[in-house]
């Protein structure tokens, strides 16, 4: 009995979910004032009316293909749409044509759109009078009167004037195409476990030309104040630059030393301002939080202002700069103050700078404070001071090479004098592939002591059709050069994702470290459709150490996702992890929503509201007796 009473009640859920028709009277739908009967019948779901695709379609000469992941309709003047079931978007030419009122539902194995979807499509104006149970649909003939024939006169009117036409559209075509396509972002939480609160996101780009293309996906995670992320997309507008992933910071919170973060960095307009905000993890260590804005000029003047937090160290700096640009050669000069639990200090640097078409260069000297706290790359001028070299070489637009050396004192503080240099490559063949590269050497001596730490990392992008893969590499090395000892390490890691025709992700990851540190890690990801509002998701990881001490770790992730009315989804999971420290299983949860991501809105080519008549004396004006409608059309 209690089985027969589940059984009960999920019955009664899933027709309690099923959209309910309203029990109302049929509804006519007349076509240029012509009575056209649809077989099967429209039908009002939740407020709304729906209408039957494939009779339409039929009505205005447009070709229907229907597969099990989309809806092809292709117009006689050669456009073609794409729509997919219990979806809002209204897709052609690889870009999201309009958003509907209401998703594309199957209803009784017939498809249904809702009454906008049928305007964006067919090119026709709808006035729905739902009193009346009438759907009126007129057509781009209607709006067109031909010129009525000139009456017959005896004499010439004495100012000839051409009529007016009935209707005039008042909207001109914007063909040029969008910057970039649209995508989706989800966003989540993760409760429990030993690493405790944990934020993940994933942005993931892309075209729809036939069949889902992926350009690339972004895999960024939070955790303890430190942000990661995995592979890189640019977002480029006519005012403004989103990057996320791996990429190159030249604003670190001091110096304009070249470093590698992993994470975002927005350049554009804020609050009326030229500004940057960056997040992220850096290459050489530790995190990054910041702002940056120019101020207005000040006579020959520049002026700009910067505020960055390391939540790893606690650490705040403010720093000002100012500039007197006079020509090919600038003067520039900077200033810094900087607190964190373990002290307060100050910092300054002066220098010049010059640019040309393909090459910038910076002379400058600059003097840390023992106390000043850094972050990134600026650690490596704590309680030293020194001049600084850069330069920033550009020959073509795929390729970029920063370049930076420095010679630093220690005596003031106590410390070894430091000699540093760095250089870091990028190059970007094409939207589908990059790559980034750096090398960088530290070598401090003293009295006793000559170490030298050399770091080198590599990345890799690769995204075409549905494949995206991200590799990388990096390598580190400590050497005592005065005892003779070395210790390295050497880390590769490999990244590679799928999107199936039903849109749902296919992953593996791979990496491997060697030498001081050994270990190696695993892991894998699908999807797949359990029933038509339910998507599965499963993940498994696996990591084991060898080298400096025997351990490993496994994780295996498990997630139910189903899609809202707003055309968002909504992702609840689970995971288990155990490690050789503690046997027993940390259990934990996730929590995810995700939904299309739009970068401007709804494309507008144009739009049309007003009243339609139709002009039988050519004078264009409506009779008074002429039937009119009020309606709107929008491309």
């Amino acid at each position: 009995m209690q089985g027969m009473g589940v059984v009960l009640a999920a019955v009664m859920y899933i027709v309690a979910a099923v959209p309910q028709a309203q029990a109302d009277s049929p509804v006519r739908v007349v076509v240029d004032d012509v009575p056209l009967p649809l077989t099967p019948a429209p039908v009002v779901l939740d407020g709304m009316l729906y209408l039957p695709l494939r009779p339409l379609a039929q009505q205005f000469q447009t070709t229907l293909t229907v597969d099990k992941q989309s809806i092809e309709l292709r117009r006689a003047g050669g456009r073609t749409f794409l729509l997919r079931l219990d979806r809002l978007e209204v897709w052609s030419d690889g870009v999201v044509w309009m958003v509907a009122e209401a998703p594309v539902r199957l209803v009784a194995g017939t498809t249904m759109v809702p009454r906008g979807i049928v305007e964006a499509v067919f090119g026709v104006l709808t006035v729905w009078s739902e009193s009346e149970g009438v759907l009126e649909i007129t057509t781009p003939k209607a709006f067109r009167s031909e010129t009525p024939p000139k009456p017959v006169a005896a004499v010439p009117p004495p100012t000839p004037v051409a009529p007016k036409p009935a209707f005039e559209p008042e909207f001109k075509p914007d063909t040029s195409p969008p910057l970039v396509a649209s995508g989706y972002v989800s966003v989540g939480l993760s409760l429990g476990g030993a690493a405790g609160t944990s934020a993940a996101s994933q942005l993931q780009f892309a075209t729809h030309e036939g069949e889902q293309r992926v350009d690339g996906i972004i895999v960024m995670s939070a955790q303890s104040g430190a942000l990661g992320a995995t592979g890189t997309v640019r977002i480029r507008t006519l005012t403004s630059l989103l990057t996320v992933g791996t990429f190159a910071l030249d604003d670190s919170p001091l110096t304009l030393y070249q470093q590698g973060v992993s994470g975002g960095l927005y350049e554009g307009p804020v609050g009326g301002y030229d500004s940057g905000i960056v997040a992220g993890s850096l290459t050489g260590g530790g995190s990054v939080y910041g702002v940056t804005v120019k101020l207005p000029a000040s006579g020959e003047w520049l002026m700009g202002a910067g505020a960055f937090f390391d939540a790893g160290t606690g650490a705040t700096l403010t720093k000002l700069r100012v500039e007197h640009p006079a020509g090919d050669l600038n003067a520039f000069g900077e200033l810094a103050m900087g607190s964190s639990p373990l002290g307060s200090g100050s910092a300054f640097r002066l220098g010049l700078t010059g640019a040309s078409p393909t090459l910038t260069t910076s002379l400058s000297y600059v003097v840390l404070s023992a106390d000043y706290p850094t972050i990134g790359n600026a650690s490596l001028f704590a309680g030293r001071s020194g001049p600084l070299l850069e330069l920033g070489f550009q020959p073509t637009p795929q390729w970029s090479l920063l370049t930076s050396a420095a010679v630093l004192s220690g005596a003031s503080s106590g410390l070894p004098d430091r000699v540093t240099y760095g250089l870091l490559t990028g190059y970007r063949a094409s939207d589908a592939v990059g790559l980034t590269a750096e090398l960088r050497a530290t070598e401090d001596t003293s009295g006793g002591t000559r170490i030298r730490t050399t770091t080198a990392a590599m990345a890799m992008t690769y995204a075409i059709g549905r494949w995206g893969v991200v590799a990388g590499a990096s390598y580190v090395d400590n050497d005592d050069l005065l005892a003779g000892t070395s210790s390295a390490t050497s880390t590769f890691s490999l990244r590679a994702g799928y999107t199936l025709h039903n849109g749902l992700p296919l992953w593996v990851e791979l990496s491997q470290s060697t030498g001081a540190t050994e270990a190696w890690a695993t892991a894998a990801g699908l999807g797949f459709h359990l029933a038509t509002n339910l998507d599965l998701t499963a993940t498994v990881r696996q990591k084991i150490y060898t080298l400096p001490s025997a351990s490993w770790e496994n994780a295996f992730e498990i997630g139910f996702a189903t899609p809202l009315p707003t055309g968002a989804s909504l992702m609840l999971g689970a995971g288990l992890k155990y490690t050789s420290v503690d046997p027993n299983p940390t259990s934990y949860l996730t929590l995810q929503y995700g939904l299309p991501l739009y970068l401007y809105g709804v494309p507008r080519i144009g739009r049309v509201e007003g009243l339609v008549f139709i002009d039988s004396n050519g004078n264009g004006r409506r009779e008074a007796t002429g039937r009119s409608q009020r309606c709107h059309l929008e491309r």
